[in-house]
């Protein structure tokens, strides 16, 4: 059988190569316990994922909840895995602005400006504008300018600054940023969490025969327990080490995460785009 073309969304301030090496030690697990083999990619973009994946150019894919809840409306797509941190298969993602903004609830974002990452991104765009609207803040209206990063590090980096009054990134990326030197927590107050979002699924496609995806789906749930595999080498979206890789996940866990698209469908993400381009 063909090696099994693999493409990875691009890492958050990471390099492609270093965003290889932190999957394939994964992958190389798998490989020893499927016998399949994989090559191994990284998209230029979400939105290149999605559609690699949703036409069938590629067979698996690392990519973002958002991300997948699009691809399966566009194709045969289904899931292989989520991974697992600390016993949860959620993350969240937050608003942050400077102390010095005076902001100290959303309400008191109406008039500032507003960075978020790219249009197919859970954490730095769907969410965080989901939660905005929810909460009586209407991203269109209430914000002075919109700009779109690229990026959750760019959009932190864009606030240390003091480019932009208010950034979305997941708190995880904000963590990263800290640790790298890129923001000064004791500059930073944080304003709001979204709601729990599913971790980053391993997807397939689904025109694989049923007995790969079976046998991929059964190597990606006990790959932290093979031989070899080292607390540290199961990795995650930038670099992050996991748990562990499951498919053993609430039938619903996707059910708010559509709800929160809903939100944020393609008409409203054109609108948002044209007032980041003002």
């Amino acid at each position: 059988m063909r090696p099994l073309r693999v493409m990875l969304v691009p890492s958050d301030g990471g390099t492609e190569d270093g965003t290889k090496a932190d999957f394939q030690p994964l992958f190389d697990a798998v490989s020893r316990d499927s016998g399949y083999t994989f090559e191994i990619k990284v998209g230029q973009s979400y939105g290149t994922v999605i559609e690699a994946l949703s036409e069938g150019l590629v067979d698996v894919a690392y990519l973002g909840t958002i991300a997948f809840l699009t691809a399966q409306e566009r194709g045969n797509v289904e899931m292989l895995a989520l991974s697992v941190t600390n016993g949860s298969p959620y993350y969240y993602s937050g608003l942050f602005t400077l102390e010095r903004s005076g902001i100290r609830d959303i309400a008191a974002m109406k008039g500032r400006s507003l960075a978020l990452s790219d249009t197919r991104s859970s954490s730095g765009f769907v969410y965080p504008l989901s939660l905005l609207r929810k909460s009586g803040v209407e991203p269109l209206e209430h914000f002075s300018r919109i700009i779109l990063t690229g990026s959750h590090m760019n959009s932190l980096s864009a606030l240390s600054e003091g480019r932009i009054d208010v950034c979305a990134a997941p708190f995880e990326s904000y963590l990263k940023a800290v640790r790298e030197g890129v923001v000064d927590p004791r500059r930073i107050r944080i304003i709001a969490k979204s709601d729990p979002i599913p971790n980053p699924p391993i997807a397939v496609n689904g025109r694989l025969p049923e007995e790969v995806r079976s046998r991929l789906r059964q190597s990606l749930n006990r790959v932290h327990t093979m031989p070899g595999i080292l607390p540290g080498m199961i990795r995650g979206h930038g670099g992050s080490i996991v748990d562990r890789y499951s498919s053993e996940v609430p039938g619903d866990i996707f059910d708010l995460a559509k709800a929160n698209l809903a939100l944020i469908d393609d008409n409203y993400c054109a609108q948002i785009l044209k007032k980041a381009g003002q």
